[in-house]
């Protein structure tokens, strides 16, 4: 399962996931950002959806960030993609199962230190949609730190050893 992981293995969307692809995809019709044309259903989803737009509204929608990185003699290279973008915040819309308040869901998510570094931004902001509660959005927000590229680099060390313990290792970027 790692390697298929790893090696791009088949890939199936399972229905909650594809539920979340399409509230974010719904966001960025709302704001333009989308060329797809339909309805947006007018559900018990939809006034959370208006909350998220007023948030992201004029954002731009999957910006490409990357950046390499050098440290134990070996280059590294960070990408993602921004749900929505504005200088001066990143936005990630997350929904979820359950979300319960103020347990800092992505704290130890190495998404928002890895979207801080390439970008050189301070602000980053989750987007939370829970599907047990139509009636509230909820927010996560993380501000850069000084040793976010330390956590990064902690991070990927481990990731590469458990690898290399299954006889596996990263896939080399050049």
């Amino acid at each position: 399962k790692l390697k298929e992981i790893i090696y791009g293995g088949k890939f199936e969307t399972s229905k909650e996931a594809q539920m979340g692809i399409d509230f974010e995809q719904d966001l960025a019709i709302m704001n333009g950002n989308c060329d797809i044309i339909r309805t947006i259903p007018d559900d018990i989803w939809y006034p959370n959806k208006v909350k998220m737009y007023e948030c992201i509204q004029g954002c731009e929608w999957q910006k490409k960030i990357e950046k390499v990185i050098t440290f134990d003699n070996e280059e590294w290279l960070l990408k993602g993609f921004i749900d929505f973008y504005k200088p001066g915040t990143i936005f990630d819309i997350k929904t979820t199962k359950k979300y319960i308040p103020n347990e800092m869901k992505f704290l130890m998510s190495t998404q928002h230190l890895i979207y801080f570094e390439c970008t050189g931004e301070s602000l980053f902001r989750y987007l939370i949609n829970s599907w047990d509660n139509p009636k509230n959005i909820y927010e996560e927000v993380y501000k850069r730190k000084e040793n976010n590229l330390d956590r990064i680099i902690f991070n990927i060390r481990v990731c590469r050893n458990i690898l290399l313990e299954n006889g596996l290792d990263f896939l080399d970027i050049k």
